[in-house]
């Protein structure tokens, strides 16, 4: 597969873009992207995991690419996490997570002992803050969701566990964790506490599949039709922001910028291969 990559920085309405192609092994199935730090420099990290079980690391400054396999059998999701090292985390389908390290060099590198133990069935979904790796995993008739501390490499909270089963997307503000169960239903679960709370709101037969955070206390939620809803933490309600009539259909990921002045919005459709 061949993945095309574009950087942008918006400035006085005139973005300045680079983009390059790279062939890949196989389709991608996860991105994730951050920065990290070696030698006390920050640098802006893109890694992509494909259909193969690779996992490819991407420097946002010289653009060099790099590779490692997967130390999971099968591999269904990847964060990039920055604290006193910075790791690539894998969600693996045996119930564990996997770890590469990414050296000072800005290689991937493995050690004998990378994979932990978290649950028994299949780590589906991964998100990471400043202090936890978290994992989603069906467990029966609800999800689980745990904390794992990369510093100590121990669990550090949870599990925690939802009323509600299946697992379209694990979602994070600052203080929450939301699942997206499938159809317009999703939890929020508190990151302290554990404790949560579900909205099963009918929105007409709404299905989604990606959020984006706002960095506060609200999610952008797209659905694989053409909507794209707000939903507030604070009052575990929704609002329909954008819809087929803005002319958006088969939206397949969202994203949002709030760290610049301007915050924005990206949306991708994915039939009409759009952005």
């Amino acid at each position: 597969m061949v993945l095309f990559m574009a950087l942008a920085s918006i400035a006085f309405a005139t973005p300045d873009a680079e983009l390059a192609s790279y062939e890949l092994g196989g389709d991608v199935l996860a991105i994730a992207v951050g920065q990290s730090s070696e030698s006390g420099e920050e640098t802006s990290r893109a890694v992509f995991l494909d259909s193969l079980g690779e996992v490819y690391l991407l420097d946002g400054e010289t653009w060099a690419v790099s590779s490692h396999p997967s130390p999971c059998e099968i591999t269904n999701d990847i964060a990039l996490w920055q604290g006193s090292q910075s790791l690539v985390f894998m969600a693996c389908g045996d119930g564990t997570i996997g770890w590469l390290e990414l050296s000072e060099s800005g290689s991937l590198t493995s050690t004998a002992d990378n994979t932990f133990s978290i649950s028994e069935s299949s780590i589906e979904q991964l998100v990471v803050d400043e202090t936890c790796v978290w994992s989603a995993s069906q467990e029966n008739s609800q999800v689980a969701v745990s904390c794992f501390d990369p510093e100590l490499f121990e669990i550090g909270a949870g599990p925690y566990t939802t009323g509600r089963s299946g697992i379209n997307h694990l979602a994070q503000t600052d203080s929450h964790l939301v699942i997206l169960h499938g159809g317009d239903d999703l939890t929020k679960l508190d990151k302290s506490s554990g404790t949560g709370a579900t909205n099963e709101d009918n929105l007409s037969g709404r299905d989604f599949i990606d959020a984006a955070s706002d960095g506060s206390n609200a999610l952008f939620l797209i659905d694989d039709g053409g909507a794209v809803a707000k939903y507030r933490l604070t009052t575990n309600d929704y609002q329909v922001v954008l819809n087929e009539s803005d002319d958006l259909e088969e939206l397949s990921s969202i994203a949002m910028e709030v760290e610049s002045e301007d915050s924005w919005l990206a949306i991708s459709e994915s039939q009409l291969h759009e952005v």
